[in-house]
């Protein structure tokens, strides 16, 4: 089983912050109060259940006051979802274990909801920009395609000049 990683105030924006590549749970946490150690046997079941989607990190607020007061951390035990940087969803106080579970899944498919439109939105793009590209080619084409034909027509028009300038 993998364990929640400890963070301390040198370490939160670096694994936190700058790292977007998964959402992050972080849980602020005394450990000697008794509801936090029973919430972190909790969290130890949701990192085998969401391992492959959600980095799991605590905090102990004694040793991180820096970070725990940056973000008003003012119930213990508190629970902050971060999502490329910012946090997403807070939960305080004493975890209810389906409460984090169902605020987890939403986050997970709300986060694959934006993928799936940008990726769409990018096709789009694509598409219309593709379209456009051929258009404009296509006007470029007739353009060119009239030009030849009014040189064609001018020069003509001097041969006929100057044909008839000999007569």
């Amino acid at each position: 089983m993998d364990e929640l990683l400890e963070l301390t105030d040198s370490t939160f924006d670096d694994e936190v912050i700058e790292q977007d590549e998964f959402l992050k749970l972080v849980y602020f946490y005394y450990p000697w109060l008794n509801a936090c150690r029973e919430d972190l046997e909790i969290l130890d079941e949701f990192i085998d259940r969401f391992k492959e989607r959600v980095q799991f990190f605590k905090i102990n607020i004694d040793k991180c006051p820096r970070v725990s007061s940056r973000y008003f951390v003012r119930n213990e035990p508190t629970i902050i979802i971060f999502n490329k940087g910012e946090e997403a969803k807070r939960i305080s106080g004493e975890i209810n274990e389906e409460e984090v579970k169902i605020e987890i899944d939403d986050l997970i498919e709300s986060l694959k909801k934006i993928k799936e439109e940008s990726r769409k939105g990018i096709r789009d793009l694509t598409k219309k920009k593709t379209g456009r590209i051929k258009k404009n080619s296509q006007k470029i084409s007739k353009k060119k395609g009239n030009k030849d034909v009014k040189q064609k027509r001018k020069s003509t028009m001097v041969r006929q000049k100057k044909n008839h300038r000999r007569r």
